[in-house]
């Protein structure tokens, strides 16, 4: 995750805001997003997850099917 070129743009705000209505979940991610995620597999409730790719991006890959 990098939001360098976001910080490029004159109205940030703007873009951030025009970007989240796009997103199916209204939001792009946070650090603290994968950070749950890896918390929860730490966990004895994530203790059967293994091997596998987990995309973690609020539902956005659903959308490239349509």
């Amino acid at each position: 995750m990098t939001q360098a070129w976001l910080d490029a743009q004159e109205d940030r705000q703007a873009t951030l805001d025009r970007i989240n209505a796009m997103h199916p979940a209204g939001r792009i991610g946070t650090p603290e997003d994968i950070g749950n995620f890896i918390a929860f597999v730490c966990t004895d409730l994530g203790g059967f997850i293994n091997g596998a790719n987990i995309l973690i991006d609020g539902g956005l890959t659903t959308m490239l099917h349509h």
